[in-house]
């Protein structure tokens, strides 16, 4: 779990088992605040500068607003109140403008909406109004007045929050929120209304069933002031009874709710507001159990209009001490450390006066927090200044008097608004660190790197190897432009090591690690991604030590600090956990016998949580004792684990042809039982949809070939109401086509997806004899998707040739494409894979011959 102060071990020991929601993957800003949580925290670097690369023209951008990210396009909204609305793109390759498209007119009490982006379309609440619009080009594809639903309705402050084709939006004259259908041209769902002469502000917060929304008094109301949080059920758009009071809960002396919900894990976060001047902090950060409602903490600070930015661990509010009308207040942003999977232990750890804004919500990316500054009045804000602090003090990083809106990280640069400007500060790229925590050259054993380059620039890239007797090396690598290139472990490091590796250097390529073995028992191989961050917290929901299989841990420790670690063991049966205490030297790694430590015959997850952050794969060993064509498939498979549970997980790959065994593994990590939600998505659509509950602290094991019956090939998009972990472990006995009389026995495993994306890498792939590759696309979304699928293959000569082959995936379905059709065989080969609609790739590889086997590899997610 991530501190901003040092914790013991025996505190890991305990908040283990209440895993939060992970604040932020390596996916996109996409909606305000990032997300319709609004966590406001991605897992990406801010620049170490406040060099700007580019600015776009004067385009009247609303400096309260926030830009929106999909792939590499970023959409602005702009206009001036009561006049004129439009949606801005830009590449942020480029900084090319894309299209412009005039939407709405803006409310005359101005706006400081943002945009939010999904599937390809880009919404926005501009006036009176709800327009959806192509992200492609910019054509509007429909429009909801408000006002046909009631009279006198405009948009301020609350942003489209967007989820699984509902849009719930606030009505800021009427004291409203509307759900609205995004698959039925904007139809309307339900309406919320707030108690009389309330304002809705807030931008909704959508979690799992549950919608939560801010009521704040309205100016000249005869109650003031009158600030609560309802919490709604998103289907019907009925406040809960059962949580809080009656479906609410009321703030200290009712100050009002205008700003934003947070919702990380099993709380919910926000600030309350008040008028009037004030010299000490007059208002809460409060912390809610999302569930019932009850408070669980609340901290005195300084009154907001934005929303709480969360990770595991701490919680970053800005906004402004008042000041007496009409002069401007005091910014300020508070930075407070909290237990974040128990609801405790909150402490303020350092305030910074001068940052923030009465409408500001930061960026937190990593070890850095990016706030913007500005005057608040009427227009409420104007931009004036960007700051960069550190997480663990918030000291300056660096600052620039340039933009100043609520900022947002992308792999291409940190975006702000300012002088009606978007400006771009540093450049950013796509992950240039991939770590590998599995690796061996032990007699039998052959390991290898692969590594791609899909850009058109060469570069360096070096491996740093880690063994676990402190041994260390470090290989040089020229990566040059649209290649692949595959690195012998074996040759460089010698034989008989166990051996980590940490792959890194400037610019944008993939790495993959393939392992093939062959010992006098048994043979096998496998393939997984590079991790492309080491974390303090990892999560296996597989693992089982029954008759035929053996389950190993390795512990990875790239850094320059020894890791003190906790491994705890969850198990399906639901008897207690049991946890061990290993330390892992720096530069170093070390390998975990989990058959030793929990006995026979026990399915089991596992979590890992270390004082440093640390890299992990679970490696299982098997002879599967139940035969498939009447042969026992033997084999290994490794999965790299996730850092935090989620609400909803995918699947591009799996299958029940009478030749494979498909399983679904759950885990719940938290304190509070689960209730899962399986979808199977098959090439001609839903095939079905399952339910299954998950008890606290606990596995679940879902037998696929039962559920959907034989010869499916499905995809899956596992939802929750809590945070979950999910794995897809299947085994075989492979048929290959077009090869007559052979068949290849084996397994595979893969962790889902947190999200889909628009466009996923692979370093691996072989179509030579005895290998055959496949890539699994699944498409989750309710719009077809087009996909482009480019080929670097790697020449006997030592050169590369491009392929390039195009493909359609239906709505809510999956495909499979055959590579050795593709590409033809005998070639090494990678790929990425690009569609303007968001879709999950996978890239299962069998092999047969000397050894037998096949793996699959989760493809690294990337912007366009």
């Amino acid at each position: 779990m991530r501190k901003l102060t040092v914790i013991s071990l025996a505190l890991l020991l305990v908040t283990l088992l209440g895993s939060a929601a992970i604040a932020g993957g390596a996916d996109e800003w996409g909606q305000y605040q990032k997300d319709a949580q609004h966590v406001g925290a991605i897992d990406l670097s801010l620049p170490d500068t406040n060099n700007v690369s580019r600015r776009t023209d004067n385009i009247g951008a609303v400096d309260g607003s926030q830009p929106v990210v999909a792939g590499d396009k970023a959409y602005v909204y702009t206009g001036v109140a009561g006049t004129s609305g439009a949606i801005y793109c830009y590449n942020l390759i480029t900084g090319a403008k894309v299209w412009n498209t005039a939407v709405a007119p803006v409310s005359a009490n101005v706006s400081w909406s943002s945009p939010a982006v999904t599937d390809g379309v880009v919404y926005i609440g501009s006036g009176s109004k709800v327009q959806a619009l192509d992200a492609a080009d910019g054509d509007i594809l429909w429009t909801r007045d408000l006002e046909a639903i009631n009279p006198g309705a405009q948009v301020v402050n609350s942003s489209p929050a967007v989820v699984d084709g509902r849009l719930v939006i606030g009505d800021f004259g009427n004291g409203c929120y509307y759900c609205l259908d995004t698959s039925e041209n904007g139809k309307l769902l339900w309406t919320f209304d707030l108690e009389a002469s309330c304002m809705a502000m807030s931008t909704a917060c959508i979690a799992g069933d549950r919608v939560f929304v801010g009521q704040g008094a309205a100016f000249g109301a005869p109650v003031t002031p009158n600030g609560k949080v309802w919490c709604v059920n998103l289907a019907s758009g009925d406040a809960i009874s059962s949580w809080g009071t009656g479906g609410s809960f009321t703030t200290v002396g009712k100050q009002d709710m205008t700003g934003t919900v947070t919702a990380f894990g099993d709380f919910i976060y926000f600030t309350d507001f008040t008028y009037g001047a004030a010299t000490e902090p007059n208002c809460y950060l409060y912390c809610l159990r999302a569930q019932t409602g009850a408070e669980a903490w609340k901290v005195p600070v300084f009154g907001s209009d934005g929303a709480p930015s969360v990770v595991d661990g701490y919680i970053v509010t800005s906004g402004q001490a008042a000041g007496a009308w009409p002069a401007p207040g005091v910014n300020w942003t508070t930075c407070v450390s909290a237990d974040t999977t128990t609801g405790t232990t909150p402490e303020q750890v350092w305030t910074r006066s001068g940052i923030g804004g009465n409408t500001m919500s930061a960026c937190i990316a990593n070890d850095r927090i990016a706030v913007g500054t500005g005057v608040s009045g009427w227009p409420p804000f104007t931009a004036t200044d960007l700051y960069v602090l550190k997480a663990s003090d918030g000291s300056t990083v660096w600052h620039s008097t340039e933009a100043g809106s609520p900022p947002v990280a992308t792999p291409y640069g940190l975006l702000s608004l300012g002088d009606g400007k978007m400006i771009t500060f540093g450049g950013g790229t796509a992950a240039s660190d991939f770590y590998f925590a599995e690796g061996t050259t032990r007699d039998g054993y052959q390991e290898w790197i692969c590594l791609e380059n899909p850009t058109d620039t060469a570069t360096d890239a070096e491996i740093d190897y880690m063994t676990d007797t402190g041994q260390t090396a470090t290989q040089g690598v020229r990566l040059e432009p649209m290649t692949r290139t595959t690195i012998d472990v074996n040759l460089f490091m010698g034989t008989g090591l166990d051996v980590s590796a940490h792959v890194h250097g400037p610019g944008r390529f993939v790495a993959e690690r393939a392992i093939y073995f062959e010992t006098p028992t048994m043979c096998g191989g496998e393939q997984v991604m590079g991790v492309t961050a080491p974390s303090k917290s990892l999560l296996y929901a597989e693992g089982t030590t029954r008759a035929g299989f053996q389950t190993w841990m390795a512990l990875e420790n790239p850094g320059e600090s020894d890791a003190n670690v906790v491994v705890t063991y969850l198990f399906a049966d639901g008897s207690e956990p049991i946890q061990e205490n290993r330390r892992v030297p720096a530069h170093s790694r070390m390998t975990v016998d989990v058959n030793a430590k929990v006995g026979a015959d026990r399915d089991v997850s596992i979590a890992v949580t270390s004082s440093v952050p640390i890299v992990g794969e679970r490696v299982m060993y098997f002879t599967l004792p139940t035969p498939i064509l009447g042969v026992n498939p033997a084999g290994v498979h490794n999965c790299t684990g996730v850092d935090g549970g989620r609400t909803t997980w995918y699947f591009a790959e799996g299958t029940t042809r009478q030749n494979f065994s498909e399983w679904l593994c759950l885990m719940n990590p938290g304190a509070v039982d689960a209730t899962a939600t399986v979808e199977y998505l098959a090439p001609g659509g839903v095939l079905k949809t399952q339910t299954a509950a998950v008890p606290a602290n606990s596995r679940f094991t879902v037998s696929v070939n039962q559920e959907v019956g034989p010869d499916a090939d499905v995809g899956m998009l596992v939802t929750s109401d809590r945070p979950l972990v999910a794995e897809r472990p299947m085994y075989f006995q492979f048929c290959p086509v077009d090869v007559a009389g052979q068949i290849w026995g084996g397994g595979h495993d893969s962790a889902g997806a947190p999200y889909s994306a628009y466009r996923w890498e692979f370093a691996e792939g072989c179509t030579r004899d005895g290998y055959q590759t496949f890539l699994c696309i699944s498409n989750p979304g309710p719009a077809d998707a087009p996909v482009t699928i480019d080929y670097y293959i790697q020449t006997s000569e030592g050169g590369t040739e491009t392929m390039t082959e195009e493909v359609t995936v239906p709505a809510r379905s999956r495909i499979t494409v055959f590579v050795n059709d593709s590409v033809g065989p005998g070639r090494d080969v990678a790929a990425d894979v690009s569609s303007t609609v968001p879709v999950v790739v996978e890239r299962p590889m069998y092999f047969g011959g000397i050894r037998c086997g096949g793996g699959d590899s989760r493809g690294l997610p990337a912007a366009l």
